[in-house]
C-alpha cells in the first residue's frame, strides 16, 4: 500500500496537481496464518518477556517479530520546498 500511495502522491506532485502530496501506508502483519507461517519455519523470536531482546541484529541468530507500524512520506513540489527555505533531498 505504501509504494502505490508514494507512486500517487509522486505523480500528483509531478502533474502539478498539488504543490503537496502525503503518501501513508501501513503494516498490518498480525494475522494468525501469518504468524504460524514463520512459528513453522522457527523463525519467530523465542524472547517473550522484553521486546528490546526480541530482534538481536549481528548476533548470528536470525528471528522475527512482529508489530504493526506506518509511516508518512510528504512529497513536495521544488518551487514550494524552496518557498520554504527546505533542503532539497531528492528530485524526481
Amino acid at each position: 500500500s505504501g509504494s502505490v500511495a508514494i507512486g500517487h502522491a509522486f505523480r500528483a506532485v509531478a502533474l502539478a496537481e498539488c504543490d503537496v502530496a502525503f503518501a501513508t501506508g501501513h503494516e498490518s502483519s498480525l494475522s494468525p496464518p501469518l504468524f504460524a507461517m514463520y512459528r513453522d519455519a522457527n523463525l519467530l523470536s523465542r524472547e517473550r518477556e522484553d521486546p528490546r531482546r526480541a530482534i538481536t541484529p549481528y548476533s548470528g541468530a536470525s528471528a522475527n517479530a512482529f508489530g504493526e507500524g506506518a509511516v508518512t512520506l510528504v512529497l513536495e513540489s521544488r518551487a514550494h520546498a524552496e518557498a520554504r527555505g527546505a533542503p532539497i533531498l531528492a528530485d524526481g
